[in-house]
């Protein structure tokens, strides 16, 4: 195919070579078209009806006259542009052929230089989208022919680097353009994004004759040997929802045998983000029916983006690994998955950001054991940009059941009047069908826009785990069956009040089925109060520091270590058993009476810091360090 057009749009026109041997019996597409929003199908004239069909393909060309020849125009010059307003658009191709068949194709949309695209097995799309800026010059009778030429000039690549923006600047102000100059600054990297717009009044700059829209050209190779002999079908459909971005596709193949163990998705330059998948482990030697349906939205429009995907999928045995990376350059936000053993079929939903969210389900038409591992262990990983810095959210699974629903999102009830120790921690909600799947969650405060940052690390977690606050702002630990074998859970750079920061607070936990911690401040003095503990060992300790400047400026920048001798009462039931001193934390140990009461008798800890000695133990800590 080459298009031999002499386009003054750099952005036009499509060239390139598409090789489909031998060509199919059936062969149905659908292409975006104005008619209407599923597109115009080409009819199938492998079926009895065909004829029929035909006569209802002629009437509808016959009724929408040249639209046909537009859409014709329309796919070989500007297809996949994102020219105009965003709407619903589709794409589909459903084909049947007697034979195993190959796709191989190199194609290129446009003039402008992009990367070069690989060859590898599947597909590598590389994309360059650029804002082109338009003026009305009816509307712009100070914009002289010799001040338009320099504009012409500069923009002429579609970016204003930081050389050529004072002269810009300079011409407008010549122009009476003033009033665009701060849309230039955006150029920088050739694109204005919807988040650079925001206090822009784009209906002002369209009256007084200053227009832009994002274009797109792109550079398409696909390498897809031995195709199925059976059908196929293929869509993609997007869409926005609520204003929210949703891709939707849909793949199913009859009697696939691959060619190559692994499959490679590249796309890079859409919508400045990048998609990288790699799927690993199919069997050449094995003919299965394939499929797959995949939901993916991009929700934008909070300060810490989300990210969901629902799938359902059968890609017909276990495969090795699937591994894949998001990067979304608008919104500064990274992110990576890696999944090890990947089920044959799963209903797999995720939410990433400033929460994460997970839904696992294998049918047991798949997996018949009702405690069988489905993934032997999944990373998950988002970066997001703050202050300079790339700040990183991580949650590892390991043994992770055939059924599991896991919520982890922080805490959103706030109330300064109230107890803030434990306002805007991270909750958890966990449940499962089996007791064997470790977890490891670790994400910086700013990178879900949370207070301080949090670690949290379960061995053997129980059906049912929740980790969740309180109703007089305390913290609540609750599980199923045995409890959870090993837990710790640390909070860290936390800031308190004024002047006063929480270094870390940490909980170490050992066949630990439950326990709850509240703290009370009578007369503002800290009482602690850990009570609801059953059986297991339980290990609690927190370190602070305060900066006396905050209060007093004569002590300038002076940073004081906080030490905390803790009185610690313990009570077994109505009887108080012992009573111990702890410096910035506390030990109780149930395993003993457990055992002779089982489980039956809970523990209550009521701890008090002593101010003289903790007075003491923090000018030593000063000193001494």
């Amino acid at each position: 195919m080459e298009d031999v057009s002499d386009y003054e749009d750099p952005f036009l026109g499509l060239n390139g070579m598409m090789r489909m041997e031998p060509l199919p019996a059936n062969l149905e597409i659908v292409l975006p078209s104005d008619l209407d929003s599923s597109g115009l199908e080409i009819p199938d004239f492998s079926q009895g009806e065909g004829v029929e069909a035909l006569s209802f393909f002629l009437g509808d060309v016959v009724g929408i006259g040249g639209l046909v020849n537009d859409l014709v125009y329309g796919l070989v010059s500007n297809a996949g542009d994102s020219t105009g307003q965003a709407v619903d658009v589709a794409y589909g191709l459903d084909m049947t052929t007697g034979e195993s068949f190959d796709i191989v194709a190199d194609m290129r949309k446009g003039s402008i230089q992009v990367d070069e695209p690989g060859w590898q097995h599947g597909l590598d799309m590389q994309a360059v989208e650029r804002t082109v800026v338009e003026f009305n010059l009816s509307k712009l009778t100070n914009l002289t022919e010799s001040n338009r030429v320099k504009i012409d000039g500069i923009l002429a690549d579609y970016i204003v680097d930081s050389e050529e923006l004072e002269p810009l600047r300079e011409t407008f102000e010549r122009s009476n353009l003033s009033f665009a100059s701060a849309l230039m600054e955006h150029l920088a990297d050739g694109v204005i994004t919807e988040r650079e717009l925001i206090g822009v009044d784009v209906e002002l700059l369209e009256d007084r004759g200053v227009t832009f829209e994002k274009r797109r050209s792109w550079h398409l190779r696909a390498w897809l040997p031995q195709l199925p002999s059976g059908k196929i079908e293929l869509t993609y459909e997007f869409s926005l929802e609520d204003d929210i971005p949703t891709y939707i596709f849909h793949m199913n193949l009859e009697e696939w045998k691959p060619a190559q163990e692994c499959f490679y998705l590249t796309m890079d330059g859409i919508e400045l983000s990048s998609t990288d998948l790699q799927i690993d482990g199919f069997n050449t030697e094995l003919s299965r029916d394939v499929f797959v349906d995949a939901r993916f939205t991009r929700q934008d429009n909070l300060t810490v983006p989300r990210l969901s995907v629902e799938m359902d999928y059968d890609f017909g045995e276990e495969l090795d690994f699937a591994y894949s990376v998001f990067t979304d350059l608008e919104n500064l936000v990274r992110a990576e998955t890696f999944i090890e053993t990947v089920p044959q079929g799963t209903e797999f939903s995720t939410t990433i950001g400033d929460v994460l969210r997970i839904a696992v389900e294998v049918p047991q038409s798949i997996s018949n054991d009702a405690e069988k591992t489905s993934v032997d262990s999944m990373m998950i990983q988002q970066h997001r940009y703050v202050d300079g810095f790339w700040w990183p959210a991580t949650t590892f699974f390991r043994d992770v059941p055939s059924y599991m629903v896991l919520d982890a999102v922080p805490d959103t009830q706030y109330d300064i009047r109230e107890e803030p120790s434990f306002q805007g921690m991270m909750t958890l909600n966990y449940s499962s069908n089996s007791n064997k799947m470790d977890m490891y969650i670790e994400a910086a405060g700013k990178a879900i826009d949370a207070k301080g940052d949090t670690l949290l690390i379960a061995k053997n977690l129980p059906k049912t785990f929740k980790l969740e606050p309180t109703e007089n702002w305390g913290v609540r630990i609750v599980s199923s069956d045995n409890g959870v074998e090993e837990l710790y859970m640390r909070q860290s750079d936390v800031p308190g009040a004024p002047g006063v920061y929480l270094d870390r607070f940490e909980i170490i936990g050992e066949n630990l089925k439950g326990a709850t911690i509240t703290i009370y401040r009578p007369f503002g003095y800290p009482v602690i109060v850990l009570d609801d503990i059953t059986t297991g060992r339980l290990v609690s300790s927190a370190e602070m520091h305060f900066e006396p400047g905050f209060y007093a400026p004569v002590f300038g920048d002076l940073q004081v270590d906080g030490r905390g001798v803790l009185l610690d009462a313990q009570f077994t039931g109505a009887l108080p058993t012992s009573t111990s001193i702890g410096v910035n934390g506390m030990v109780t140990d149930l395993s003993v009476v457990s055992t002779l009461t089982g489980g039956s008798v809970e523990t209550r800890h009521i701890m008090i810091v002593e101010p003289f000695t903790s007075g003491i133990a923090s000018l030593f800590a000063m000193i001494f360090g």
